[in-house]
């Protein structure tokens, strides 16, 4: 099998692992921790959100 990606890079293998495009959650969205870029942004070190403060911030994909 070949695959050739958006930037033109041909890959050949038996079997092709695709992922597509990452993106926060809807739950994220709802929840106003995500930025234009369509990520959470959050403090390193903890892991809490730069956007809002929150006591937790999780977010599962179901």
């Amino acid at each position: 099998m070949t695959v050739t990606t958006n930037f033109g890079d041909t890959h050949k293998g038996g079997v092709i692992n695709v992922i597509p495009q990452q993106a926060a959650g809807k739950i994220a969205h709802v929840s106003g921790v995500v930025d234009k870029s369509g990520w959470c942004p959050v403090h390193l070190d903890t892991f809490e959100s730069k956007l809002k403060k929150m006591s937790m911030l999780l977010v599962m994909q179901v």
